[in-house]
């Protein structure tokens, strides 16, 4: 029979004997099963209780404190604290002076002019001496007229020294040139001009006055007048190959013509010959007995020459003969400072009470513009670049550098069709002139000939 208080019996292995284990009471038995569920919902009551202000107070949260900022008065600080020394506020840097590089092209152009007269000097080539020294005078007359420009802006430009047109180079790079005698001179300076980098100063030493001076001189390229061997090498090898005598009339007659082709037309010319063709023609010349095809080879190669010659030849006289119909009418005449400092030359059109109209000029396009007059703060007439230009121009002559020098000033001055006339009066007289070339728009090809753009 079981037992219903009984909850178990436990029999011993050993002996055998049995333990009846008594069943726990209904209300003991609830209490040991509500124990965990009530732990547990203490908890969540507690961690509820603790998470329900952090939610009222999300949505009703208090304006931040503003930040207080305390100024303290003089009249308020102790007298050792005000009496006391502050430290000097720093000055702000000097504005750094204006650069004029203008300027500098024309330093530049009057030292390497006064080497070349120098070497002209110790060559004993007294006409090329005389025209460097006109041309080291006139460059600088422009350095004054545009130092006098600067001052009347109330610009101050740096001091830039030079060389004068009667200075006697006494030392370069070194070398003594006064121990040395006159050829041996020149070709020391010379070679002193040629090894120059451009944009580079020099340390030269020159006899002024009867007073040794040591001048910082600035350079920008080696100067034709000195090294005037550019395209005569080649002209010197095709009539090298020539021989002496004639084998017969037909040798004769086209060495007499290549010659002549190589006389009159300007180096520029020839040297747009490939350099296959120089040797062909080479090769032909010193043939004793050049067959009926040589000779027309020969032929073509002079008819190429004078092709291209008289063919761009024509081309810059009429550009020319236009150019100077466009700049017969004088512009960039005067001054006009605006009232925000700034200034532009111009020319006054017209003055109402309310305008001015001014026409400009930018490059090779001419435009009016109608200012108001409250804008403009004075009108300089008559002082414009275009004014000047005359002057300028009557200076320069022929020589091909001083016309350069006023070439590239014409473009810093708005004047874009005086330049071209420039370039062309330039181009003619000198058609490799790479200033030139590129004022007026050409550009080189692949194969180093200049072409329009």
């Amino acid at each position: 029979m079981v037992n219903p208080d009984v909850a178990e019996s436990i029999g011993c292995p050993m002996c055998g004997r049995t333990v009846d284990l008594p069943k726990p009471e209904p209300a003991e038995r609830a209490a040991s099963l509500d124990r965990p569920v009530v732990i547990l919902g203490i908890v969540v009551t507690l961690a509820v209780a603790a998470a329900l202000p952090i939610f009222l107070l999300a949505g009703n949260a208090p304006p931040p404190t503003p930040a207080v900022t305390y100024v303290l008065q003089p009249d308020t600080l102790p007298a050792s604290f005000v009496d006391r020394p502050q430290p000097p506020v720093p000055a702000p840097p000097p504005a750094a002076p204006p650069a004029f590089p203008h300027l500098d092209s024309l330093v530049a152009s009057i030292n390497m002019a006064a080497l070349a007269s120098e070497h002209a000097r110790l060559s004993g080539d007294q006409p090329r001496q005389d025209v460097l020294q006109t041309r080291i005078r006139v460059l600088i007359d422009f350095l004054k007229a545009d130092l006098e420009s600067i001052r009347a802006d109330g610009l101050t430009a740096e001091p830039r020294a030079h060389l004068a047109p009667d200075d006697v180079v006494v030392s370069c790079a070194g070398a003594n040139l006064a121990s040395m005698k006159p050829a041996e001179a020149a070709m020391a300076l010379r070679l002193f001009v040629e090894n120059l980098a451009p944009g580079t100063k020099a340390r030269i030493v020159v006899r002024r006055e009867g007073a040794e001076r040591t001048i910082e001189a600035r350079f920008k390229e080696p100067p034709a007048d000195i090294d005037a061997i550019f395209c005569t090498v080649r002209r010197a090898t095709l009539t090298a190959a020539a021989p002496a005598t004639s084998g017969s009339r037909t040798e004769s007659a086209i060495a007499a013509r290549l010659e002549q082709t190589l006389i009159d037309a300007p180096a520029y010319y020839v040297s747009m010959l490939a350099p296959e063709d120089f040797q062909k023609v080479s090769a032909i010349l010193g043939m004793a007995a050049p067959t009926a095809e040589d000779t027309a080879y020969v032929n073509k190669i002079c008819d190429y020459i004078h092709h291209h010659w008289h063919t761009e030849q024509k081309m810059l006289e009429h550009e020319l003969k236009h150019a100077q119909e466009e700049t017969a009418r004088q512009g960039q005449r005067d001054m006009i400072r605006f009232m925000d400092g700034s200034r532009r030359p111009g020319t006054v059109l017209s003055e109402t009470d309310e305008t001015i109209t001014i026409e400009f000029t930018n490059g090779r396009i001419r435009g009016n513009r109608a200012y108001p007059r409250g804008e403009v703060g004075r009108i300089e007439r008559g002082v414009g670049p275009g004014v000047s230009f005359p002057g300028r121009l009557a200076k320069c002559g022929e020589d091909i550098v001083l016309l350069a020098e006023l070439m590239q000033w014409c473009g810093q001055n708005g004047l874009g069709r005086e330049g071209d006339c420039l370039a062309l009066r330039i181009l003619l007289r000198s058609p490799d002139h790479a200033t030139a070339r590129t004022a007026f728009g050409f550009r080189r090809n692949p194969r180093g000939v200049w072409e329009l753009f």
